[in-house]
């Protein structure tokens, strides 16, 4: 022991210059420290004391002392419902004398860093590696420089690491009595360089201060990114001796032991949490045989009565104070049509990388993404930095070609809209997306934009508009003064241009009337509008105009002399000819023709009426086809002939190969099916493929598949067979990630990756893990994804709870827009509680019960926030501006056990949710039926074209 304990103290002198001369000096010193002297250790080989009280030994560093250094900030962050660090520790070993803090800064929190961070084992199975693990009785000693049995603060532990270092437990040994008593010589001092910390700082206890938020930061520290334990300076009282083995949970706080004299400080470490329990795990230097191996469960209410002060070690140089990233993200142009493409701009400072949603994935802090949409689609980024994240949006317009919709009347309107019986009104209208339009009453089918009416009495016309899609209406009144006493109509004139014709030819009729409703023109005509009419008589003819009105009627003539015209001929046919004139059954020919004076035209057989110059037949055998051409003087007829030969004889479709490539997959893998087919009308393959052309179709089947492929054609078909055999989906291992529900899904056959994530290059390290595999994640960051990974139970709940928030196009909402919130509580009479996480990390409860009105909400009530009809309390977006979600909870007994403040922040929000959905007195018991629902937009700057 003496040999070994100097040979590993000269090992960390040799670097000093006088290697020799020091060798010499460590020599003499490990004969005055009693290294060749050795008395018997306190300890077993083990490392447990059996014959000693549990000694305490902490001194509580003041608040003067105190704020000398840095305190932990407030904790916002994300932490998981539990963590533990405890394997990451020496075993833990008994005490000797008051030296609980150097144990618990040494020995424990400072031999984590030294395994974690410098990556120097502590432990081989239940053995410590003692070289890697600092000396406790070296750190006592070195800070209480005499034999008094006193206790020593953090605060001085830390400054000694800070300042020079320590020796390691195998050079200093702890076990050896003679060194409780000795102060390190010099030169002893100039060797401890080892196990130095580069920082420190405290979590500060104060009155003003709740000890909700001390707790935030001490579970910040161990479950948040950094992963660091925490050193406690606390108020052991008796419970904790009476604390045996097995025993798990220290849970009350009554006084000191008698021996303390009132002063039962202890410094003790804290590895680990778990919401559940309440309570913080502790590392205790009082042996494997105290609480569970040296460890217990220290309840958060317990520790709230007896909590001096917190103490964190910076293993690592602090990096230069981070600042918040920016972001500047813009779509270029802001509005494409169907099929174009647009590009995202964007670039942010003090960012590590950024993330881009909707398939873009990881990238840097500047650049451009080309994007092709086929629809509207909202881009969100997040970049992230040392400090925390940002968020920022754009939009990218789609202009669709305009959908089908019912046809939209702007305006319908009489002018005037009174009259006196026998004057004219003017419906016009103005209308959209219509096919047809009709008005009645008496008018039916119009076109263009106006009519001229005159009704004879009141009357309310209804336009009709009407499309595929429906149909829409509307209305307008004329009101009908009585006419004074009317005259009969006068015929100013009436006559004939020119009088004179030949059978065939046309005349105008021309007429000037006045005060007539109706006119008529005998014989052949009947009722006539206007002031004109052309005519075609065949023989001399008298024709009678007829004005009538309701006093009467006027009438006129005017005579039209017909000569006959002369005779007219029979059609001819210039030509009509086959080509080609000989084909083969299954082939086609064209029938062309030259005909002059025909009114129509037929050819048979099995054609009839045609019309143009030419015409393609596909006969089956001999045929003679005759053209005929008729007109009202007679008809001629031509023939042409077309000879057809047989066909030769067709034979079913040949199968030339039929594969798969390759012909063994794993499942969710694809393979390709190729064939060659000759003489077929359709392929198709079967089962799920169904018909296909070309000569390849990929497929994906879920296990091992016997693939039929049937050529036919008019003969028959043919049939090929080829098994694809598909083994097991391959065993994917996701890696772990720091906060989100991620889980492999079965879609018809194909594994997906499915679930969200809090951190971008988490899906980056998914993605890597299952190559190939469709990963469909959600990124939600802190606190949208603790929220969820809390929710989870009570999402998948069947209660009928519902959010929303009101938005147009997409997932975003922009400044100065409305916020408006919808609510449907669920299907039983429950407690709601609302509540809204803005981007700045900000929570507004907007509904929960209160103490005096523990009113319920009737099943299916529907609440609208910010609503002009539906509360007083209006809402409209600004700065800042991110990702924002919206939280609902239900259930049939209050949620929180007193109201939440109206404004807290995003940490205390979710650690009280975890506390009220995730405690109980039993944890054997069933977990609360809580119904929750959410939604979650990303607010951003107003985007100007």
């Amino acid at each position: 022991m003496i040999s070994i304990g100097c040979a590993v103290m000269g090992s960390r002198l040799r670097i000093q210059k006088l290697f020799l001369a020091l060798l010499v000096a460590v020599t003499t010193v490990c004969h005055l420290v009693g290294f060749d002297a050795f008395a018997q250790s306190d300890q077993t080989e083990n490392g447990e004391n059996t014959s000693l009280p549990f000694p305490r030994g902490n001194v509580a560093d003041s608040p003067e002392t105190l704020d000398n250094y840095p305190h932990a900030p407030t904790f916002r962050g994300y932490y998981p419902e539990r963590y533990d660090l405890s394997n990451l520790f020496p075993p833990p070993r008994h005490q000797i004398g008051p030296t609980c803090t150097a144990w618990a800064v040494g020995w424990a929190a400072r031999s984590y860093y030294a395994n974690v961070h410098e990556k120097r084992p502590v432990r081989n199975g239940n053995s410590p590696v003692l070289s890697n693990i600092p000396s406790p009785s070296y750190i006592y000693r070195a800070i209480r420089r005499n034999c008094a049995e006193q206790g020593t603060s953090i605060a001085d532990a830390f400054k000694l690491l800070h300042e020079h270092g320590a020796l390691s437990e195998s050079q200093y040994p702890s076990s050896i009595r003679a060194q409780r008593c000795v102060s390190p010589s010099q030169s002893i001092e100039e060797a401890a360089n080892d196990f130095r910390i580069d920082g420190f700082h405290f979590i500060v206890r104060d009155s003003s201060q709740d000890f909700g938020a001390i707790l935030e930061k001490l579970k910040g520290a161990i479950g948040g990114d950094d992963h660091l334990p925490v050193l406690l300076s606390v108020r052991a009282t008796r419970e904790w001796d009476a604390l045996h083995k097995g025993e798990a949970s220290i849970r009350n706080a009554t006084e000191c032991r008698a021996e303390d004299k009132g002063n039962c400080n202890h410094a003790v470490v804290a590895v680990g949490y778990d919401e559940r329990r309440q309570a913080i795990k502790i590392m205790n230097s009082w042996g494997r045989n105290w609480g569970e191996g040296g460890f217990a469960w220290l309840t958060y209410e317990t520790l709230a009565k007896i909590f001096n002060e917190g103490g964190i070690i910076e293993a690592v140089k602090p990096t230069p104070e981070p600042k918040s990233p920016t972001c500047v993200f813009r779509v270029v142009p802001y509005e494409i049509d169907v099929g174009g493409e647009a590009e995202l701009h964007f670039s942010s400072q003090n960012a590590k990388y950024g993330y881009i949603d909707n398939g873009i994935g990881r990238v840097g802090q500047e650049g451009r993404v080309t994007i092709r949409p086929r629809v509207s689609t909202d881009y969100i980024a997040t970049f992230y930095g040392d400090l925390d994240n940002v968020t920022c949006a754009a939009r990218l317009l789609v202009a669709q070609p305009p959908a089908d919709q019912k046809p939209t009347i702007s305006s319908f309107v009489a002018a005037p809209g009174r009259i006196t019986a026998g004057e004219s009104a003017t419906l016009t209208w103005s209308v959209t997306d219509a096919d047809t339009l009709s008005i009645e009453p008496g008018v039916g089918k119009v076109s263009g934009t106006s009519l001229t009416v005159r009704p004879n009495q009141d009357v309310t016309y209804t336009l009709t508009a009407t499309n595929r899609s429906g149909s829409a209406t509307a209305t307008a009144k004329i009101d009908v003064a009585p006419s004074p006493k009317i005259q009969k109509p006068t015929i100013s004139s009436f006559d004939a241009e020119p009088r004179r014709i030949t059978a065939g030819e046309s005349a105008n009729l021309t007429w000037s009337v006045t005060d007539a409703d109706t006119l008529s023109i005998e014989p052949g005509v009947g009722k006539v509008s206007g002031t004109s009419l052309t005519v075609r008589p065949n023989q001399d003819v008298t024709y009678t105009l007829t004005a009538t009105n309701r006093s009467g009627s006027a009438t006129a003539t005017a005579k039209i002399d017909v000569a006959p015209s002369p005779k007219i001929q029979k059609p001819t046919i210039s030509s009509f000819d086959a080509e080609p004139r000989r084909i083969t059954a299954g082939e086609s020919a064209n029938l062309t023709w030259s005909v002059t004076d025909a009114d129509t035209l037929s050819i048979e057989p099995g054609v009839g009426k045609v019309s143009g110059t030419s015409l393609t037949v596909r006969p089956n055998q001999d045929v003679t086809y005759t053209l005929t051409a008729t007109n009202r003087s007679g008809s001629a007829t031509a023939t042409a002939k077309i000879d057809v030969a047989p066909s030769p004889k067709i034979q079913k479709p040949t199968i030339s190969s039929f594969d798969a490539e390759p012909r063994r997959i794993t499942a969710g893998e694809s393979a390709n099916l190729t064939w060659s087919v000759t003489d077929a009308d359709t392929v198709s393959i079967e089962p799920g493929v169904g018909k296909v052309s070309g000569n390849k179709v990929a497929v994906r089947p879920s296990s091992n598949t016997t693939y039929k492929l049937t050529a036919r054609n008019r003969v028959g078909s043919s049939t090929s067979a080829i098994t694809l055999s598909v083994s097991g989906p391959p065993k994917i291992s996701l890696p772990d990630i720091r906060c989100g529900r991620v889980e492999i899904a079965n879609d018809s056959g194909r594994q997906k990756i499915v679930g969200f994530v809090g951190y971008a290059d988490d899906i980056q390290r998914i993605r890597d893990a299952a190559s190939g595999m469709d990963v469909q994640i959600d990124l939600r960051p802190f606190p949208q994804c603790e929220a969820l990974l809390t929710l989870q139970k009570a999402l998948n709940r069947a209660g009928g709870l519902k959010v929303r928030i009101r938005r147009g196009l997409g997932d975003m909402l922009a400044e100065g827009d409305n916020l408006i919130l919808d609510v449907e509580t669920p299907k039983y009479p429950s407690y709601v509680n609302v509540a809204y996480i803005d981007a700045a990390g900000n929570v507004l409860n907007l509904i929960q019960p209160g103490l005096d009105n523990l009113v319920s909400y009737a099943p299916r009530s529907k609440i609208s926030i910010g609503d002009e009809l539906g509360t007083e309390r209006r809402f409209r977006i600004a700065p800042p501006l991110g990702r924002e979600m919206l939280i609902a909870l239900a259930a049939k007994s209050p949620i929180f056990p007193e109201p939440r403040p109206s404004k807290e922040t995003e940490r205390e929000f979710l650690t009280a949710l975890r506390r009220a959905l995730l405690v109980k007195s039993d944890l054997s018991e069933p977990d609360r039926e809580v119904d929750a629902a959410f939604d979650a937009i990303v607010t951003t700057g107003r985007q100007m074209p």
